[in-house]
């Protein structure tokens, strides 16, 4: 199947090793262990997420050159 990803809106097959599905999940407070999950809404390339991962932790930032 493909889908847009969510974060940068092109074509992404759900069937590669590189595609991520949104879940929710119940977590205990102070554990990172995720219980009764439900499938969520959106898709995104495995990249896109570890970048944006980056982005929030404030460890991401893009370096612009002409060469």
């Amino acid at each position: 199947m493909n889908v847009n990803c969510e974060f940068c809106g092109t074509s992404l097959d759900t069937r590669t090793s590189t595609a991520m599905k949104q879940v929710i999940a119940w977590v205990e407070q102070g554990k990172s262990a995720a219980k009764l999950m439900t499938d969520g809404a959106g898709w995104a390339h495995k990249f896109c997420v570890q970048t944006e991962m980056k982005r929030r932790r404030g460890a991401f930032e893009q370096v612009e050159s002409l060469f």
